[in-house]
């Protein structure tokens, strides 16, 4: 009797422990997209692509994104306009930004031609679907 006592407690110990929180899965995986508005923070197969303003984007390769962290990184600006004199491609940028303890809001910052741009994106919005004429303002 003592020994199948001790076994339906070995076995009632072992079947709690074994169970799965399936919110601690979800919590540990990050969203893979941010929005706000037309604004847009992407992971892709080289990195993260952020579309900020109308045309324009700015490429970033692959770096350690963890919650509740500030980061900085080196990027690449891009703009696309109707006058091959305004495009931009490729050029140099550092992004700076911080990603929530809860991984849902990523706040990106980063310089265009002198002009600060902050960005403050949630994975839970709603893609918001943009027109963009691409000319230089």
């Amino acid at each position: 009797m003592k020994n199948l006592v001790i076994l339906l407690v070995t076995v009632i110990l072992c079947a709690n422990s074994c169970k799965s929180d399936s919110n601690t899965v979800q919590e540990l995986a990050l969203p893979t997209f941010w929005f706000d508005g037309c604004s847009n923070f992407v992971e892709n197969e080289s990195g993260y692509k952020h579309e900020g303003r109308c045309c324009e984007w700015v490429s970033i390769p692959k770096f350690d994104l963890k919650r509740n962290q500030t980061f900085t990184v080196e990027g690449k600006y891009n703009r696309y306009t109707q006058y091959s004199k305004e495009d931009v491609t490729d050029r140099p940028i550092t992004i700076s930004g911080k990603l929530s303890p809860d991984g849902k809001t990523l706040e990106l910052n980063y310089d265009v031609d002198s002009e600060p741009l902050h960005y403050e994106m949630k994975s839970d919005e709603v893609l918001k679907l943009c027109d963009c004429t691409c000319y230089f303002k």
